[in-house]
């Protein structure tokens, strides 16, 4: 399948087309072609040269053929990248709302379901003008929680962060923070009960919910918190499925790394030609 082609500062994999065994995959060879088309690095237009990115697309064509440089998939986050790669290509997928919401929300239905049957939760339920993503309610204490939710790639490069941060701050702002000020009427709360057929909400917790990624140190956590699936799951464990408990341990960020416990900061001193450099990093624990 492959052909090793080495010099001193590179090692390059020849591509041999005809040993491909696509079927193995599952997948018929005009489906596995278009996959590999769309991750061989070609140029594209002025406005989308961002896109035009190795780590993205590791695959190059050469007079000899198709090509792949290892080093671009063995010391980057190839996962990742390659489902960058795709859902930049496929944009109508990526703002499938009702997909990308069912990539947190089908886990979680089927967790609840199988560990705490208190625990009803409902998925895009219309409120003033606009939808609650995804509401669970404890039967046992007619507490609510209630979550904007957000599903993307772990952003790695600083655009990335930055831009996922956005989102972030926009979920809360503008979805999370104005269904807090409708529903602290309380006829607006027992106008939400009736819709959804319980008997009453006693309180309501709210919370921005992703798949992976909670933000940066710059995510203002105060007014309402970002939490990830695993942390929001830990929680309900740690409290046997009590929804006010587990709301509590996650605002009191129980479930955030800790400085000295999880991580460190650490600073490297060296010398370049009679300039001293002080480079600060993080260790992992």
């Amino acid at each position: 399948m492959v052909e090793n082609i080495r010099n001193e500062n590179i090692e390059i994999l020849l591509l041999n087309e005809h040993d491909w065994n696509y079927s193995a995959l599952g997948l018929d060879k005009n489906t596995f072609m278009k996959i590999i088309d769309d991750l061989t690095f070609t140029l594209m237009s002025k406005s989308e040269q961002e896109k035009a990115n190795p780590f993205l697309a590791p695959i190059f064509t050469l007079r000899e053929g198709r090509v792949l440089i290892p080093h671009f998939l063995l010391h980057n986050s190839v996962q990742r990248n390659l489902l960058t790669s795709l859902v930049r290509k496929y944009e109508e997928a990526n703002h499938d709302s009702e997909l990308k919401l069912s990539i947190v929300t089908n886990p979680l239905n089927q967790f609840l379901s199988s560990n705490f049957p208190n625990l009803l939760p409902f998925e895009q339920v219309p409120l003033n003008g606009s939808d609650l993503d995804y509401i669970i309610y404890d039967k046992n204490t007619h507490h609510m929680t209630i979550f904007e939710i957000k599903s993307f790639n772990e952003p790695i490069t600083a655009l990335e962060i930055k831009n996922k941060d956005k989102d972030i701050k926009k979920g809360i702002q503008q979805q999370l923070l104005k269904h807090r000020k409708f529903l602290s009427e309380t006829h607006n709360l027992d106008d939400l009960a009736n819709k959804l057929g319980i008997p009453k909400i006693e309180e309501t917790s709210y919370f921005l919910l992703t798949e992976n990624t909670i933000g940066s140190g710059y995510i203002d956590r105060n007014e309402i918190n970002t939490v990830n699936l695993r942390m929001f799951m830990q929680s309900l464990t740690d409290t046997s499925g009590q929804l006010k408990e587990s709301s509590d341990l996650l605002n009191e960020n129980s479930y955030m790394p800790q400085e000295n416990i999880d991580y460190a900061y650490v600073m490297t001193k060296y010398t370049v030609e009679n300039i001293q450099i002080h480079a600060e990093g993080i260790i992992y624990l």
